[in-house]
């Protein structure tokens, strides 16, 4: 009880800090909160011979012409700073003179909405009295300034300035990279290890965000006309919020209801569009109607909450991990919950839920990249399991030296690696039928031992038949073999074999086919055989 009510606090919290980082992205885009003595913050205006209130937005697709009037400015480095401005194409002209530009001017297919403004004025330029500054905007939809125009000393807007270009510029940027990284990663890997074929369609929809997301960055030409350009990045978020909530009602396994309504989100967003792509490519018209249509987004994020508290309350002993991507859904709440409502209401202020947006999906993503690491260390550990399984399979239970199994998967590469000598300890069957099987067996429990102890890392030792062994030495010729083979000979004959506190004298015969000889293993084994027949003529047994 005491877990859940925590959880539930730790989220109220994450919601109140949410709210609180709005209230300081509004404090950031509003100039009236800079200190600064000699500047003048401009609120009013004209437009088309009637005053003007800043902040205003409004629709008026083409070519508009705002103008100000203030007086004398007293300061070093003078500069207009403009945090937000809505439009197409901008140029601002102080005293008859362009002081500065923004955007294409050949036409209104650019994107700078989202881009903060700043321009050094030359002093040379200001009156002594009145000053007359006029802005042009050229835009295919909108038209909107959020907040009084600053005009005043470079050094108090420049910190201001640099952030918000880093905010909506330089990390939407790398936002998008990232996501586009990620996304193609979660497409490809669920089919190249054959796991979590689902998580393709939460790449799929970490794409579409990317695509979204170029809606909030600086684009001085796009390549596409404005109309049709805001169908597709609106489209794409419809579906790739719905395809984010179905992928994570497949990766949470819930088959009940839940996935039944994800899969209604993704059909309804699909319809809706396509309901976007077929009204006629008129800006107006489209920004018209994705306003009607922008209460899907509300439902994607409810449902996406449910989805996760869902998960959350099931797993009993929760990952933390799941718990922040819990908090992060929370986080962005009141974020879209704002920006849809200044939409709709079509309000003079700025939107922020790509400041938030990333944190979801960056923060989703970290638990789908950690249970790909922990699938990843499964997998490593299974074929290593598996390895070893092989390797035991292959080795000889009584002596642990290898069997017949390793021969004969390493027998085509033998002749050209492997000098091959085959083994066999004398006398075996009648020390086996006087002292009986199991000081036999220990006698070649002791032989496999010192064998291996005298033999390279790249050597083997193979248990062939009964008292019959073969020892593959690697990249060695037939006389550096037969030292080996002689110095292991003679260190058996010195250490007497010790089992059940009796020693005995141990000796063996071998034969030897060193690399190259024959061309297959067989032949090899039968050369290194004969010769072992022909050393055992000449040798004592036990």
């Amino acid at each position: 009880m005491w877990n859940t009510r925590g959880k539930v606090i730790i989220s109220f919290l994450v919601f109140c800090i949410s709210l609180l980082s709005i209230g300081l992205f509004d404090h950031l885009y509003d100039t009236t909160k800079i200190a600064c003595k000699n500047c003048v913050f401009i609120k009013r205006g004209r437009f088309e011979g009637k005053e003007l209130q800043i902040p205003f937005f409004f629709e008026s697709p083409g070519t508009n012409v705002f103008e100000f009037n203030f007086g004398k400015v007293k300061c070093d480095t003078p500069a207009l700073f403009i945090p937000l401005i809505d439009g197409n194409y901008l140029a601002v002209y102080l005293n008859g003179h362009l002081v500065g530009a923004s955007g294409n001017p050949i036409s209104s297919n650019s994107l700078r909405w989202n881009k903060p403004e700043l321009f050094i004025i030359p002093k040379s330029l200001f009156n002594e009295d009145i000053n007359e500054l006029k802005i042009l905007l050229k835009t295919e939809n909108t038209t909107g300034i959020f907040s009084p125009l600053y005009l005043g000393d470079l050094k108090c807007v420049r910190t201001r300035y640099i952030l918000l270009s880093f905010l909506n510029l330089m990390l939407n940027q790398f936002y998008i990279v990232t996501l586009l990284v990620f996304g193609f990663f979660m497409i490809l890997l669920p089919f190249l290890i054959d796991l979590r074929r689902h998580r393709a369609i939460i790449g799929l929809s970490l794409i579409l965000f990317a695509i979204y997301l170029i809606d909030y960055t600086y684009v001085p030409f796009l390549p596409l006309p404005y109309a049709i350009y805001k169908k597709i990045v609106l489209s794409s978020l419809y579906i790739s919020l719905a395809l984010y909530a179905l992928g994570f009602a497949y990766e949470f396994e819930f088959r009940d209801f839940h996935l039944k309504i994800a899969f209604l989100l993704l059909i309804a967003n699909i319809i809706l569009s396509f309901i976007l792509f077929s009204v006629p490519n008129n800006s107006v018209v489209v920004r018209r109607t994705y306003l009607k249509t922008n209460i899907t987004i509300y439902l994607c994020m409810i449902f996406m909450v449910s989805i996760f508290m869902r998960k959350v309350l099931q797993s009993g002993k929760t990952e933390k991990i799941l718990i922040v991507n819990l908090n992060a859904i929370v986080f962005l709440l009141p974020y879209v919950f704002v920006d849809v409502y200044v939409l709709v209401r079509n309000l003079p202020k700025p939107v922020f839920t790509q400041y938030a947006l990333p944190i979801l999906v960056f923060t989703n993503t970290l638990y789908i990249v950690n249970d790909f690491v922990t699938l990843y260390r499964r997998l490593i550990l299974e074929k290593r399991r598996a390895k070893f399984l092989e390797m035991e399979s292959m080795r000889d239970p009584l002596t642990g030296a290898l069997n017949r199994r390793f021969i004969n998967k390493i027998s085509e590469i033998i002749p050209e690696l492997y000098s091959v000598s085959i083994i066999d300890v004398d006398g075996f069957k009648e020390f086996n039928d006087r002292f009986g099987h199991m000081l036999g067996d220990c006698i070649l429990k002791k032989l496999t031992a010192t064998f291996k102890s005298m033999l390279r890392r790249d050597d083997y030792v193979v248990r062939y038949g009964g008292d019959e062994f073969l020892i593959l030495l690697y990249k060695t010729s037939g006389k550096e073999a037969e030292k080996i083979l002689e110095k292991i000979k003679n260190k058996v004959r010195e250490d007497k074999v010790k089992c059940d506190n009796q020693e005995f004298s141990v000796s063996f015969s071998y034969g030897i086919a060193s690399m190259g000889e024959a061309n297959t293993f067989e032949d090899l084994l039968r050369l290194a055989d004969s010769r072992l027949y022909e050393a055992k003529s000449l040798k004592p047994g036990i």
